[in-house]
């Protein structure tokens, strides 16, 4: 099926645990990725980092995408208001593909954090831009 035609319409995927959601979203992301498409990923569990591999799971191939955050981050993030605000504004200007990696966050951080980023992502973003949230009820 090609998902193409879904992918510039504002989308949820939703099951039960074990369902595969973050499969299907992986895909559509490399779909969004392999069409030049900004995108934002919000990974509270440190899983999406393996979309910089390629196919057999080396650094061959993969996607050109900037890791803020967890066990595999190209920049470190703390978990603080300011440092959200900052990383939105950062983003919001610039044509870049990320993942926003709080699994090393507690929920308390994760609040914090992710509340003031959201908040001026939404409000400095112009351009066409797709938002992951990955395990949304974390």
């Amino acid at each position: 099926m090609d998902i193409a035609p879904f992918l510039d319409k504002p989308t949820a995927i939703v099951g039960t645990t074990g369902a595969g959601k973050t499969f299907a979203a992986k895909g559509a992301v490399e779909r969004l990725l392999e069409l030049g498409r900004r995108v934002i990923i919000l990974d509270p569990t440190g899983a999406w980092y393996g979309l910089r591999a390629g196919a057999d799971g080396g650094a061959e191939g993969g996607f050109p995408v900037l890791i803020f955050g967890g066990d595999h981050a190209d920049i470190p993030i703390d978990p603080t208001g300011e440092a959200g605000k900052a990383l939105a504004l950062a983003l919001a200007d610039r044509d870049v593909q990320a993942i926003i990696d709080t699994s090393e966050m507690t929920g308390g951080e994760k609040n914090r954090f992710l509340t003031p980023f959201l908040e001026h992502l939404y409000a400095r973003n112009k351009a066409a831009l797709h938002l992951v949230v990955d395990e949304a009820d974390e």
